[in-house]
């Protein structure tokens, strides 16, 4: 991966389920909602909701699509592609993870 003169890594849109300690039940998570597909609908003409560039889809493309940005440091979640600052939902520092408890698995085998 080669990362841009910026920092950044990667980027494009993503779905995620945001869990936390408390809230460990896999059988009840769901794709987290962003609540900005359903605003872009009343300033976006409908003849541009489908523009893209390189990166993807410049609107927000279905309401459960967060918009990715991924550096050296950090996973940042942003609910679109405008205003990077001011729509981030969440970002992510790599020091803040916590190893996977328990066994994990690849291809069958444990790790």
């Amino acid at each position: 991966m080669k990362e841009e003169p910026n920092g950044v890594l990667d980027k494009g849109w993503m779905h995620y389920v945001k869990v936390d300690a408390g809230n460990m039940d896999s059988n009840n998570a769901d794709f987290a909602i962003n609540p900005e597909f359903y605003k872009q609908q009343k300033y976006v003409d409908p003849k541009n909701a489908n523009a893209s560039d390189e990166v993807g889809s410049i609107n927000v493309p279905d309401m459960k699509s967060f918009f990715f940005v991924i550096t050296r440091h950090s996973i940042n979640i942003l609910s679109n592609r405008r205003n990077d600052i001011g729509n981030q939902q969440e970002v992510i520092f790599y020091t803040d993870l916590k190893k996977l408890q328990g066994p994990t698995l690849k291809d069958g085998k444990e790790l």
